[in-house]
């Protein structure tokens, strides 16, 4: 996860495309730039901004033993691990919240060794993204010192040279590729983020390759008529695909589906890694593209999920734009 010389990563970042050129991309294709092994940086948190469009491509594909970053994780891992799509996880936290049966599944294949994890507190977690970014190997910190996640991560605890006291070591993370779903981009990969960004920004700079879905791709003097939270230039793909993040959220655009949560939470408590298969089998193998996968959602439950988020003003136009691509 860290390269031999962290002037590799100096020079990658100075090599980077810093001309305005045409970054759109297919969807089935986003996958091309993903080899077995791979480190992959996941945006988004928890239920939000989950780039579901990529995982699905990703399931799908013949990439295997991957090691995914994401700090809060959430349902994605079920359906990474049990495709054989991944087998190493570096967290912060793992769960589902309502109802909280994944940690118990999850639990289980880490004990049994089919998972491998590293763990890390959700500031030391950005601290390795940020020093990729960065280009520099470590970030010393105070964050972690007298836990025990000191003893189960790469960190080193060493005294500092000015002020005599212990300062732990966060060891750079530079990912091989990145997977970010946003609100807007325009062609030439400038991304606005609506809501928490998250560290999203940190994990595209840092990232040899960065692909971002968007729930519409807009024209560069709306993107410049506010501002954007991740640049053109750590961007090299960017696809439009509505709906990208469903059944997790995209604040501004759609709520997550609780009710489609439930369901899948209910066949894990009853059949355990079997209700995975089962899963992934109705919404990852059979549908041959996202929007059939899309419609294995009744209807009525995405229209609620839009017009449960139509309660954010700044967002109508969003919500409007989602609702006619619906129809």
């Amino acid at each position: 996860m860290l390269p031999t010389s962290i002037t590799d990563v100096r020079r990658r970042s100075a090599d980077r495309e810093t001309r305005l050129v045409d970054k759109t991309g297919r969807l089935e294709k986003a996958t091309d730039h993903i080899d077995d092994g791979d480190v992959i940086y996941v945006g988004g948190t928890f239920y939000s901004r989950t780039p579901m469009a990529l995982l699905w491509e990703l399931v799908r594909s013949d990439v295997t033993e991957t090691t995914v970053l994401r700090n809060l994780a959430s349902y994605e891992w079920s359906y990474l691990l049990e495709s054989d799509t991944a087998d190493t996880m570096v967290t912060s936290w793992l769960g589902s919240a309502v109802p909280p049966i994944l940690p118990d599944v999850m639990r289980t294949a880490i004990e049994e060794g089919d998972l491998g994890v590293q763990e890390w507190s959700h500031y030391g977690y950005g601290l390795r993204l940020m020093a990729g970014a960065m280009g520099i190997p470590y970030l010393p910190t105070r964050t972690m010192l007298g836990s025990d996640l000191v003893e189960v991560s790469d960190t080193i605890v060493q005294e500092c040279p000015f002020t005599g006291s212990d300062l732990a070591l966060i060891p750079a993370v530079v990912p091989d590729v990145a997977l970010i779903h946003a609100q807007r981009a325009d062609p030439y990969g400038n991304v606005q983020i609506s809501g928490m960004p998250q560290i999203d920004y940190y994990g595209a700079l840092a990232a040899d390759t960065t692909i971002v879905t968007c729930e519409e791709i807009v024209s560069e003097d709306t993107i410049r008529s506010e501002s954007s939270d991740i640049p053109y230039f750590c961007v090299d793909e960017v696809i439009s695909v509505p709906f990208g993040s469903f059944p997790h959220e995209c604040p501004g655009y759609y709520e997550q589906s609780l009710e489609h949560f439930e369901a899948y939470s209910g066949d894990l408590a009853e059949d355990g890694l079997d209700g995975i298969d089962d899963y992934l089998q109705r919404y990852f193998y059979n549908p041959d593209t996202f929007e059939e996968y899309l419609d294995e959602f009744d209807t009525r439950e995405i229209l609620s999920c839009i017009i449960s988020m139509q309660n954010v003003p700044k967002d109508q136009e969003a919500t409007e734009h989602l609702r006619e691509a619906w129809q």
